[in-house]
């Protein structure tokens, strides 16, 4: 769980220093997003996994951000336009 939050900052703090240098593509923003929700999702159900009956109380902050990225349906159901879309996108770039 520690290992996929620290890879998800890393992976926003570097997709910041694209975008300050000018470099960023918009599919590299829609991919980077798509893999932080996911491993946000997986995140949240593992501490509620955790935390056990306690996972399911509003004691916690946990359940609301569970529900609020649970509740994004386009995320699961775009995933796999995004990943032809920026495969195609890549291959062309590199082609030119």
């Amino acid at each position: 769980m520690t290992l996929e939050l620290g890879k998800g900052m890393l992976l926003a703090l570097q997709l910041g220093r694209l975008k300050d240098q000018g470099s960023l593509r918009p599919e590299q923003v829609s991919l980077g997003k798509l893999n932080n929700v996911r491993e946000a999702i997986e995140i949240a159900r593992q501490c509620r996994t955790i935390l056990g009956a306690a996972g399911i109380t509003l004691e916690y902050p946990l359940m609301r951000h569970a529900n609020n990225l649970e509740s994004v349906p386009k995320i699961r159901h775009a995933s796999s336009t995004l990943f032809s879309f920026a495969a195609c996108s890549m291959t062309r770039t590199r082609q030119s």
